[in-house]
């Protein structure tokens, strides 16, 4: 109610509503949510499990399953811009959510060393990154320029919210979903199927991603002037 009567709001109700603008965000939250829940928290506690429910690696293996994902991810997002600037936000955001899609699934089916892990990663980082810049290029180009700021703002919370919203998904599949080991009485890990539906939950939300970026229309290109 403050924020409706406020003249420079916080959140602008408007544009949080508007058709474009909320789908990019959501786009946008969906990144948070499953860059948070697989990446950052899934695949340490995956590497630091005991043998047969992990691979029993410590910090450094962690560092190593992870590195490429970072690297990859600094490139891409750099790389980006020059991509967005050629061929606009639609087409670049399309291909991030089918190349993340390609990757969720392929660590859904394909998790049973840390090179398979590792390289499912790389193919993430790099439509992830495509999907956030192009989501966030999206927003930009369709907000009114008196209210870039507070889009742009709105855009970090919902990114923020989705970033919190991740780990707590995948907290509860992995509590769900608890076995021993062997040797190690007193404590559980997080059994397989856990780590199924964790993988398969993020494969999920990147389709629903491709449905809200399909549904968003190009702006119509400005009409030339021919002067003769």
């Amino acid at each position: 109610m403050i924020e409706r009567r406020a003249i420079s709001p916080l959140i602008d109700l408007k544009l949080l509503v508007n058709k474009v603008l909320l789908r990019a965000n959501i786009i946008n939250m969906v990144v948070g949510i499953t860059a948070l829940m697989v990446v950052y928290q899934t695949i340490p506690i995956l590497i630091r499990s005991p043998p047969p429910l992990g691979f029993g690696g410590n910090a450094l293996s962690i560092a190593n399953v992870q590195l490429p994902y970072m690297v990859i991810s600094l490139i891409v997002s750099i790389a980006s811009g020059f991509i967005i600037s050629k061929f606009g936000n639609q087409s670049p955001t399309i291909s991030g959510i089918i190349i993340s899609i390609a990757g969720f699934f392929l660590l859904f089916v394909l998790h049973s060393t840390e090179f398979l892990i590792t390289t499912s990663l790389a193919v993430i980082a790099t439509g992830l990154s495509l999907k956030q810049i192009g989501s966030i290029n999206i927003i930009l180009v369709n907000t009114p320029k008196q209210s870039n700021g507070v889009s742009l703002g709105m855009t970090t919370l919902l990114y923020l919210i989705g970033t919190s919203v991740g780990p707590i998904i995948a907290g509860i599949f992995m509590q769900a979903n608890q076995a021993f080991v062997k040797g190690i009485s007193g404590y559980s890990f997080p059994a397989p199927q856990s780590y199924n539906l964790i993988f398969l939950t993020a494969t999920l939300l990147s389709v629903v991603s491709i449905v809200l970026a399909g549904s968003i229309k190009k702006r119509p290109s400005a009409p030339r002037i021919v002067i003769r």
